[in-house]
């Protein structure tokens, strides 16, 4: 960043000037941003506890579902949180089934496609998990065939607990 070229050290040139040759404010150079407060930081875990069991739920709903569990906030904390972790009620909006005249459309590529080895396709997901102090994304990227869905004795298995145990036991016993 640029705030880290200031010499205050040395100083070759007083701050203003140093500041004007890096194109900055010097009030930039005393800012120290400050988190999220713990009181927010409480109300975003509760958020989420909520959207997780109502997605469909906007800002003046989750209000409601905050205010009913004890707390005392109003619509445009709640408003900025949201849009702040990022999260959008779920509900069908209009039109969302058109396609867009400039959406490329691209072609299935395993379509007939026998996949016998590594390295041939790979899958991808990430998701969003609450910590204690913030926030986490976790994004796993996976081989095709390095987790395979077994087949044993004409039923499919998954990698559910209880089946990882089933495919296990097949494989070590």
């Amino acid at each position: 960043m640029r705030q880290e070229c200031v010499d205050w050290v040395e100083k070759p040139f007083s701050l203003t000037r140093q500041c004007e040759l890096l194109s900055l404010h010097k009030s930039g150079l005393y800012y120290q941003p400050q988190g999220e407060s713990e009181d927010n930081l409480r109300l975003m875990r509760k958020i989420d506890e909520h959207y997780l069991k109502t997605p469909f739920a906007g800002y003046r709903m989750m209000s409601d579902l905050l205010r009913r569990d004890g707390e005392t906030v109003n619509e445009k904390r709640v408003r900025r949180l949201i849009r702040w972790m990022g999260l959008v009620a779920i509900y069908p909006k209009p039109d969302l089934s058109k396609a867009s005249k400039a959406h490329k459309k691209y072609p299935y590529l395993l379509r007939n496609r026998i996949i016998n080895g590594v390295n041939q396709v790979w899958s991808s997901d990430i998701t969003y998990i609450p910590m204690k102090n913030g926030f986490l994304y976790l994004v796993a990227v996976m081989d095709g065939p390095a987790h395979p869905v077994h087949r044993r004795s004409g039923r499919v298995v998954t990698y559910s607990p209880g089946s990882c145990l089933i495919v296990w036991r097949a494989v070590f016993a």
